[in-house]
C-alpha cells in the first residue's frame, strides 16, 4: 500500500480535479459512453466503499446528465472522492471469519454461509487457501426486508451489547460444540444422519426441507474444516 505525505495528497486531489477538463473534447464526442463509464465508477464506489457512498451519492446525479460540463463536474466529484479515500491515513479494513459474523448477528455459521450463497452478504471474497470466507468490515448484509447494514456496524452493535451483558466470546472449542449441537438437532428432526435422510429422499423436497438440507450440509462442512 502506498503512503502519502500532505504535499502528495494535494497533488493527487489537484490531478483528480484537472483530468475531467482535459477530457472535455472526448466527452463532447462520446457523451453517452462517458456516462456509462461514470455509472461504472459509481457502482465501484458503492461496492467497495459502502460507508462513504451516501456522502458522495448525495452530490452526484447520473440520471440527468446533458452537457459536457455536467459530465465533467460529475466525473470530478467521483475522482476526487476516490483519491481522498485512497490517500486517507490509517484506513485499515478489519477482516472477520464466518464465525465472527455469526456471533455479531446471533446466528449459526451455516446461516452466514447461506447468506453468502444467496448473495445476502456482498463485498466478500472466498479464496481457496482459506478454510472460511474472509469477510471485510466494509461488506454489507441485506436482510429479508431489504434493510442494509455493514459488518462494521453489526460488530459495533455486538460489542456494545457484549459490554452491557458481559458475555464472553465463544472459544473455537465452544464454537465447534455449537455446530455439533446444530447437527444433532437436524438428526433428531429427521431421524438419522443427512446421508440417510434428506440426501436420499426421492420425492421433491419442500422449501423448508431444502433450507434444512442446505444448512445441514454447511454445518457438516464447517465441522470438517475445524477438524482439518
Amino acid at each position: 500500500m502506498f503512503m502519502f505525505n500532505p504535499d502528495q495528497v494535494e497533488v493527487a486531489i489537484s490531478e483528480a480535479q484537472s483530468i475531467p477538463a482535459l477530457l472535455g473534447k472526448h466527452m463532447e464526442q462520446e457523451g453517452k459512453n462517458t456516462k456509462i463509464f461514470l455509472m461504472a465508477l459509481a457502482n465501484y464506489i458503492e461496492k467497495t466503499s459502502p460507508l462513504s457512498k451516501d456522502e458522495i451519492f448525495e452530490k452526484i446525479n447520473l440520471e440527468d446528465l446533458q452537457s459536457t460540463s455536467d459530465l465533467s463536474s460529475q466525473m470530478q466529484l467521483l475522482l476526487v472522492h476516490m483519491v481522498k479515500v485512497g490517500v486517507e491515513d490509517g484506513l485499515v479494513t478489519k477482516i472477520y471469519t464466518t464465525g465472527d459474523v455469526a456471533r455479531f448477528f446471533g446466528v449459526t455459521v451455516a446461516t452466514v454461509n447461506n447468506w453468502l450463497s444467496l448473495k445476502r452478504l456482498t463485498g466478500v471474497e472466498k479464496e481457496a487457501r482459506y478454510k472460511q470466507a474472509r469477510i471485510p468490515e466494509t461488506a454489507t448484509y441485506t436482510s429479508a426486508t431489504g434493510d442494509v447494514m455493514t459488518i462494521r456496524e453489526a460488530a459495533e452493535i455486538y460489542m456494545t451489547n457484549k459490554k452491557r451483558t458481559s458475555v464472553r466470546p465463544l472459544t473455537p472449542s465452544q464454537e465447534l460444540q455449537e455446530l455439533l449441537h446444530e447437527i444433532i438437532f437436524f438428526e433428531k428432526k429427521y431421524g438419522g444422519e443427512l446421508k440417510n435422510t434428506l440426501a436420499q429422499k426421492m420425492e421433491k423436497l419442500t422449501p423448508a426441507e431444502q433450507r434444512d438440507l442446505n444448512e445441514w450440509k454447511h454445518l457438516l462442512q464447517e465441522v470438517e474444516d475445524y477438524r482439518v
